[in-house]
């Protein structure tokens, strides 16, 4: 009778213990999974967060750009084009392969500037005639953003066009990137192992 209970004992111990790990296992997968969700919700709203302030920087300095050339012409006209080619060449370069063109109302080009090595951008009218009807026009084409720019200073209306590359704004999110990348196993990693450790004080 006595071997026979010993034996139940044990066997009832041992269902328990495997109860018990089923349940530690349970709540190691939870807790994984909420954390581990909670990691790339925040992960994926910073990255896309910064990459829209980068975005949007990046298009504040092409409308600044664009708005200090419609100024400077409709200001001196036809003798700022050599005062205008000087500023563009010697400005620091908060704006790397540049173009900038300055068109009058018929599209007809009154004045044009582009960084060393940098193709002349032709523009299609469709671009010209959105930026002119809506204040402005945001789009980018091979590589680079570009701005459209309907400016009437001193009842002188010109039309100004802006290209250039965020090259540094694209390394930026490139690195970011790879650090979410690399980082967010470690993350998950470390959440497995604090899970087990939770389950098992529980």
């Amino acid at each position: 009778y006595i071997s026979i209970n010993t034996h139940t004992n044990r066997d009832g111990l041992y269902i328990e213990r495997q109860k018990l790990m089923k349940l530690s296992f349970k709540i190691n997968l939870l807790f994984t999974v909420i954390v581990t969700g909670i990691l790339l919700g925040m992960t994926i709203l910073m990255f896309n967060l910064s990459r829209s302030n980068v975005h949007q920087d990046f298009r504040q300095r092409l409308k600044t750009r664009a708005a200090r050339a419609a100024f400077l012409y409709s200001l001196f006209r036809n003798d700022t084009t050599n005062l205008l080619k000087s500023l563009d060449a010697n400005t620091p370069p908060t704006l790397v392969n540049k173009s900038i063109t300055i068109y009058n109302p018929d599209y007809t080009v009154l004045y044009e500037f582009h960084d060393v090595n940098v193709g002349e951008l032709q523009a299609d009218t469709t671009w010209l005639f959105n930026g002119k009807k809506n204040g402005e026009y945001f789009f980018s084409r091979n590589e680079k953003e570009i701005y459209v720019y309907y400016s009437d200073n001193n009842n002188f209306p010109v039309i100004v066009m802006v290209a250039a590359e965020n090259i540094a704004g694209k390394e930026y999110i490139s690195n970011l990137k790879k650090i979410f990348i690399f980082y967010f196993p470690v993350a998950v990693l470390v959440t497995l192992i604090a899970g087990y450790l939770f389950s098992r004080t529980i």
